[in-house]
């Protein structure tokens, strides 16, 4: 049986599928950094054996919580911007079943915050974070834009979610921090990661 990938190993070939898309996310807009990591974590290649079940998301061939896309093992954002139910209760055709799930493997939560705004970009950055933080998930990924400045840049704002996680009594998931730096140069590498792990 196929293992489920590590963080770091996640973390690796997010790496790689940026290197091969980095000259179209160049000029991409948000909503299109936005597609390219959610179809990352779609991927059943990175889900590993929890691929054979089924994911909610924001954005793409989604159909909240009914049609074609919902038999398929896809529903409508369901909490977080993208999430996988490894046991949601399917019945195609039936519109009126309830989220039920038992376990809930990684959630997600992409925030671009504001590229005219330090202040306002952590501002809203944080605040998503906080629905993940708050999430009995084993695996939280946030995606997010940050300022290439002091006390504004990936580490500043990594470390501040690596604060609110210690207040709590989280000691049982991996994270994966996932950052862009807004108005990078064609040959810089823009994307900052850190795995950082509870237990």
């Amino acid at each position: 049986m196929q293992a489920t990938p590590t963080m770091d190993q996640i973390e690796l070939t997010l790496y790689d599928l940026f290197a091969a898309n980095k000259t179209r996310l160049f000029t991409a807009r948000d909503s299109e950094w936005t597609d390219f990591f959610f179809d990352v974590f779609s991927d059943p290649a990175l889900l590993g054996p929890d691929a054979a079940h089924s994911y909610c998301r924001a954005r793409g061939d989604s159909h909240a919580f009914g049609g074609v896309a919902r038999r398929e093992g896809r529903a409508g954002e369901f909490l977080w911007d993208l999430c996988w139910f490894p046991d949601w209760p399917f019945t195609p055709g039936c519109y009126r079943e309830q989220p039920l799930t038992r376990r809930l493997p990684l959630v997600l939560e992409s925030e671009w915050g504001k590229a005219t705004s330090m202040e306002e970009n952590d501002s809203e950055v944080l605040y998503d974070f906080a629905k993940i933080l708050h999430a009995r998930a084993e695996r939280k990924v946030m995606i997010f834009g940050f300022h290439e400045v002091a006390w504004h840049d990936f580490t500043a704002l990594s470390n501040r979610m690596v604060e609110a996680i210690r207040a709590t009594s989280d000691t049982e998931s991996e994270y994966l921090f996932v950052g862009v730096q807004y108005h990078w140069e064609a040959d810089a590498d823009p994307l900052r990661t850190r795995v950082y792990l509870t237990a």
